[in-house]
């Protein structure tokens, strides 16, 4: 009889608790907010807040030594990005971000996304779409949604980031998959199914079970398995810093540019005739940065560095205006050893794969920089 009992228990625990906002769940914004397989993103007009937000390297690692506490902020608008909740009805935005995590900014909160430190930066307003995989027809429809015409479309390319597939067709997501099979009439009922499905992928009760076991598997108590997933160095002043192990095995790995260089030129063709301009932002991954600077430095070869100066090459060739970070990003990696503190004069977050504030602010001022030289 207390085998069914407890079962039962659990099953009705697990389904009350799928129902509650996964921001009760999730140790930073990207868990609790985003919406596989729906239109945008994030959920739409939401904020999420945590002052106990760390980094994703920290939790896939289970390192909980190497946790570093802060606070965050994370707003998105009504059509699920993150910006101000004005930003998407006011319209006639200078420019607009797209990219990966980076350019989402989840890591950082609502003042220091690449898009609003760039706004600041130039006095203009600069919509962040960011965050999502966006195709041809879902980063026109924005731009002409969004964007004032002749104004700038900035793709942030990550390093080694996967290709979009070159096609004109709009692939939808399943949300608008399903808004086309029961009629434009009943979108709520799509609303609610991508909530549904959106709850039904994640067990909150799974998550605090995982939880309690990696409190055991700290390698005193249980082996922690997670570790090797996670590279823990130390810098030259001393200074801890954790790296995803495969950024590693990549870095001395040589990679095509032609895929990356042959889609930007291809997309940047398609929304010119749109009346919009493209610059590319080339973002190196954390351990490009700092390989040179560990104790003892990585003796190589770097094959990161010049994979991404292949695809700036690639892209000036064909007249597309290119801001590749990586030397300045080393440089200022560089410049800050020895700085102390937590993270010291860092660039990237000690216990994250992604750039912090300071890194975020490096890029708009390289990206101000070059949009100014566009101007006719």
């Amino acid at each position: 009889m207390l085998v069914p009992v407890t079962i039962g228990c659990a099953f009705a625990a697990d389904l009350t608790l799928r129902m509650l906002p996964h921001d009760l769940f999730s140790f930073r914004a990207w868990e609790a907010t985003r919406t596989p397989g729906e239109d945008a993103p994030f959920i739409r007009n939401h904020r999420y807040h945590s002052d106990r937000t760390y980094g994703n390297l920290a939790a896939v690692g289970n390192l909980r030594a190497f946790r570093q506490y802060r606070s965050v902020t994370f707003t998105t608008d009504e059509l699920g990005y993150a910006n101000a909740p004005d930003l998407a009805r006011r319209g006639g935005a200078a420019a607009i971000v797209f990219g990966s995590s980076f350019a989402a900014g989840s890591e950082l909160g609502d003042d220091s996304t690449l898009a609003a430190q760039l706004a600041r930066q130039t006095g203009r307003t600069v919509y962040n779409a960011g965050g999502g995989d966006p195709n041809f027809a879902e980063i026109r429809w924005l731009a002409r949604r969004l964007v004032a015409p002749g104004g700038l479309v900035i793709l942030e390319y990550p390093e080694r980031g996967d290709v979009p597939f070159i096609t004109p067709v709009h692939v939808t997501h399943r949300t608008a998959r399903c808004r086309e099979v029961i009629a434009p009439r009943l979108t709520g009922v799509c609303s609610v199914l991508g909530w549904l499905a959106r709850h039904a992928a994640v067990s909150p009760l799974q998550i605090l079970a995982q939880r309690g076991l990696k409190l055991l598997q700290d390698d005193r108590w249980l082996p922690n398995p997670y570790a090797g997933t996670v590279l823990q160095a130390r810098l030259r002043d001393g200074q801890g810093m954790l790296f995803l192990a495969q950024e590693r095995v990549a870095f001395h790995l040589a990679a095509p540019d032609a895929p990356a260089v042959r889609y930007v030129r291809w997309l940047d063709r398609k929304l010119g005739r749109e009346n919009f301009r493209v610059l590319v932002v080339l973002v190196p991954r954390k351990y490009t940065v700092y390989a040179p600077l560990l104790d003892p430095p990585d003796p190589g070869p770097d094959q990161s560095a010049p994979y991404l100066d292949r695809v700036e090459q690639g892209l000036r060739a064909a007249g597309i205006p290119v801001v590749n970070l990586t030397a300045r990003f080393r440089a200022a990696a560089t410049a800050a050893l020895g700085r102390g503190g937590a993270g010291g004069g860092s660039i990237y977050f000690p216990d994250d794969t992604h750039w912090n504030a300071a890194g975020a602010a490096l890029a708009a001022r390289d990206i101000a920089r070059t949009w100014g030289g566009l101007e006719p």
